[in-house]
């Protein structure tokens, strides 16, 4: 009788004769007159298991392990079982014999069918009459060679991109495992038909080599804001996914419009004074005030501004005085840069009672910067005034109760009150923490800052580049210039630029680095003029690149 096997493999010898051959080995259990098993794939390294190595998909391997009688008795064989995965199966020919005589060896013929990519395990069991071991036990392992299917990318999304943009991407379709993949079926589905597959590369039908791989094009043409998907369906003999999916998501996004005014100023300059906070702390960020200069004081020379700088401290013991070899610095010093950076560098020898509203206002006020005053010509008449306080501490000014009143102080200095504005790198309204150092909260700061529309940055943070940009530009403005910002980044190919309501079709030109139009010595505007700035706003993920 042939046995049939499922997941549970068992056959029972009968009695009767057999044309199995049986060797002859050394007996075990001497003179004991009882039987002995021994159940061992053969080989020496490890008897316990019995490998049949790494088949390909499909294939089959046969393999035999050894029943022995190791005792002085006969031994009777009950049953044989594998218990584990179903590809493992006894391989009889002919009837096992029911009795094993005392040194003989029985072959077990076994059957390996790879049906799966992963690693498989089970067991063979001997039920026999050895009293010690009743029940004889063999590992049985294979790692079969299997197909793995897959996709790079996997999945994605196109966008968002601009209604009416087609864009197009390579997917790769590749075999990551250690068998041939056969390819069947390649199919693309798009409910939308926004999405398309273009080029599939001859993939159905191929056969892919372990690490080869296949190109396919999906193109993409939004139509409308509607969200789309697409999915690339790749039939394979992948055990473990034969059906296979990549999918695609996108949606349409309509460009966005941005209008910037700006009023070319009458003014005879800015004046600006940084108060600086002196005290043991604070040696990091002089140095990072000293290592951007160009992002400040390089920006108003290049946008053509008539300024001057001033630096003094937070200290109310050096009673507002500025400080630096040249005091002063203007767009006609010789190297200004060089010269702010040697100004905001005090010193941390100052007061730990920082009172950087005290000191600016002992700075500017009259008696100061009037004839014989310690920072004569400081504030010009019909001038622009900005303040920007650098401290990691609250300010603990008394001249006046509140911020708001240092702020109505202060534009009481100039001609114009909206002239008047304040900026602070400091701790901001809970303190902060980060590469830049530790700070404290600033509460009375922040309210002059908001007071007059100034900028509030964080004197935590790393680099300070583009804060002091920001303030070079606050600085720049309510001066005549030739430089006017915008506001968004824009697509170059859409700016359109207006004077009084006229166009302005030639005598500008957009200024990348500092996203801003330059106008050209001769088509600067006239104070008063009203300059409109309209251009379409580069849209992050916009555009017809690949996702």
């Amino acid at each position: 009788m042939r046995p049939t096997f499922s997941f549970l493999l068992l056959i029972t010898a009968t009695c009767g004769c057999s044309d199995l051959s049986l060797q002859a080995v050394g007996g075990g259990g001497v003179g004991l007159g009882l039987p002995a098993i021994q159940l061992s794939s053969g080989e020496l390294s490890e008897p316990g298991l019995l490998d049949f190595g790494a088949p390909a998909l499909g294939d089959e391997v046969e393999a035999h392990a050894y029943l022995s009688n190791v005792g002085d008795a006969d031994l009777r064989l009950f049953s044989l079982v594998i218990e584990g995965d179903p590809g493992f199966s006894l391989a009889w020919t002919q009837e096992p014999p029911e009795l094993l005589a005392p040194g003989a060896v029985l072959p077990v013929p076994l059957r390996f069918e790879a049906r799966g990519g992963e690693p498989v395990q089970a067991v063979l069991r001997a039920r026999n009459s050895d009293p010690d071991q009743p029940v004889a036990s063999l590992r049985l392992g294979a790692d079969p060679r299997a197909p793995a299917i897959g996709f790079s990318p996997a999945s994605f999304g196109w966008g968002p991109l601009l209604v009416g943009c087609s864009v197009e991407v390579e997917l790769s379709v590749f075999n990551d495992g250690d068998a041939i993949l056969h390819v069947g079926d390649v199919e693309y589905l798009a409910p939308s038909g926004e999405m398309v597959l273009v080029d599939d590369d001859g993939l159905a039908g191929v056969e892919l080599d372990p690490g080869e791989s296949r190109e396919v094009v999906l193109a993409y043409t939004p139509v409308d804001l509607l969200a789309d998907i697409g999915r690339l369906t790749v039939h394979s003999d992948d055990p473990d996914r034969p059906t296979a999916l990549a999918e695609q998501t996108g949606a349409g996004l309509l460009p966005e419009w941005q209008v910037d005014l700006h009023e070319q100023h009458v003014g005879s300059g800015v004046d600006v004074l940084f108060v600086v906070d002196d005290s043991c702390s604070m040696i990091e960020e002089q140095e990072a005030l000293a290592d951007n200069r160009d992002a400040f004081v390089g920006l108003l020379m290049e946008v053509g501004v008539d300024f001057q700088l001033a630096t003094t401290s937070a200290d109310i013991g050096d009673g507002g005085s500025l400080f630096g070899a040249e005091p002063i610095v203007t767009p006609f010093s010789d190297d200004p840069a060089a010269l702010f950076a040697a100004n905001v560098q005090l010193g941390t020898w100052g007061s730990a009672v920082e009172a950087g509203l005290d000191t600016a206002w002992m700075a500017l006020r009259p008696m100061s910067t009037g004839p014989g005053g310690q920072n004569e010509g400081l504030l010009r008449p019909g001038g622009s005034l900005r303040i920007v306080f650098v401290s990691d501490e609250q300010d603990q000014s008394t001249t006046y109760w509140s911020a708001n009143e240092f702020v109505q102080a202060f534009r009481g200095l100039v001609d114009d009150p909206a002239a008047v504005v304040l900026s602070a790198v400091t701790g901001g309204a809970s303190g902060c923490s980060g590469p830049g150092g530790v700070a404290y909260p600033a509460g009375r700061y922040l309210d002059a800052v908001a007071d007059t529309g100034g900028i509030s940055a964080s004197i935590c943070q790393e680099d300070w580049a583009q804060t002091l940009e920001e303030i070079g530009w606050l600085a720049s403005t309510g001066t005549t210039t030739s430089y006017f910002p915008l506001s968004q980044p824009p697509v170059p190919e859409t700016i359109s630029v207006e004077l009084d309501d006229s166009p302005a079709e030639s005598g500008w030109s957009w200024h990348e680095s500092l996203n801003a139009i330059r106008f050209e010595e001769e088509a600067t505007p006239e104070p008063g003029t009203l300059v409109r700035i309209e251009y379409r706003v580069d849209q992050p993920g916009e555009g017809c690149g690949s996702p």
